[in-house]
């Protein structure tokens, strides 16, 4: 039976529907798989190609080899050269486009995910996400930075070649900031941060709890706008991603591994963005909010109803999800 959900800390509804997976036109998206060369001529990313041209930002190198390199992005939206200055005309406002755009080229190989480097790679990889992080934070005018990685053409991801982004804006999009306080009034109201409330009563119920370790919980969110939706949320209540230790890096490592290679063995074909929530630049050390991960799974379309009314339909119950998840190992 249908029902509806409330996301405790966005306050976001979304429908759980699972008779909707059996409609006609539903889709599972099977395709054949692609066998990707470890090396693609073709590739920008690929070793001695021309992203070697361009001058790092970060790099991790061993032997006289490059194991990692952060460039800037050449096809960026946004500049950093120009100045966030606001105009109005009329009743129009708009911000000249400043910002910076980097991509992350995770590896030299070009056939391999997070879920098949070694997990010294994978750790490499947040590690560059921490030093750019801290870095973009010292340049005056950015408010959000935006750690994300793309995995699929349903993903929009451009490249085959293993590579994250991080984009740093002027703005904090309106979306973002009502989380925020959603998560501000929560906190005012109890005294606690909703997204600790979270992990403690996900371990309590332990219903869809996919897997957790020293330092994170990874699970199946109790209204999940889509099907597979993951969250990792680390145990030590930090509101930016800045603060990650050493020791939470080693951790989220396997951690990040492990759960995507769950998600490749349980779902055909798999696409998926993920993203780092982390607080904007100025607010890195508030009690209301918790950095965490999300990696959304592009298993169904938004359509009419979702792009209308803001209300997901999601056909897999996370409950079913996290179930299916833990016994991908």
């Amino acid at each position: 039976m249908p029902e509806f959900r409330q996301n405790l800390a966005t306050k976001e509804w979304v429908i759980i529907a699972p008779e909707r997976a059996k409609r006609p036109s539903y889709s599972s998206r099977k395709k054949k798989k692609i066998i990707l060369p470890e090396y693609e001529k073709c590739c920008p990313f690929c070793p001695g190609n021309s992203s070697e041209k361009d001058p790092a930002v970060f790099a991790v190198s061993e032997a006289g080899r490059w194991l990692l390199r952060v460039v800037p992005n050449k096809y960026a939206a946004l500049l950093p050269e120009i100045s966030p200055i606001r105009k109005r005309i009329a009743n129009f406002l708009k911000v000249e486009g400043f910002g910076v755009a980097e991509v992350v080229i995770e590896t030299r190989e070009h056939n391999l995910t997070i879920a098949t480097m070694d997990v010294s790679g994978v750790r490499r990889v947040i590690l560059s996400y921490k030093e750019r992080y801290e870095e973009l934070m010292k340049k005056e005018g950015l408010d959000l930075i935006t750690v994300f990685r793309n995995y699929g053409p349903l993903a929009g991801t451009s490249l085959a070649h293993p590579h994250s982004q991080i984009i740093a804006t002027p703005i904090v999009p309106l979306w973002f900031r009502n989380q925020i306080e959603e998560a501000r009034r929560y906190c005012d109201d109890t005294g606690r941060c909703v997204y600790c409330d979270i992990i403690e009563n996900e371990l309590k119920f332990n219903e869809r709890i996919v897997m957790e370790t020293e330092h994170f919980v990874v699970f199946e969110p109790y209204a999940s706008k889509s099907p597979y939706e993951t969250w990792i949320l680390p145990k030590l209540h930090n509101s930016s991603f800045r603060y990650i230790s050493d020791r939470e890096i080693s951790d989220l490592a396997p951690t990040l591994q492990n759960a995507l290679i769950r998600l490749h063995n349980a779902v055909d074909n798999l696409n998926y963005n993920y993203f780092i929530r982390s607080a904007p630049i100025g607010d890195d050390t508030v009690e209301h909010y918790h950095w965490h991960i999300q990696i959304q799974p592009r298993i169904t379309t938004p359509a009419g109803f979702e792009l209308g009314s803001g209300i997901y339909i999601n056909t897999t119950p996370p409950e079913e999800a996290a179930r299916i998840l833990r016994g991908q190992m």
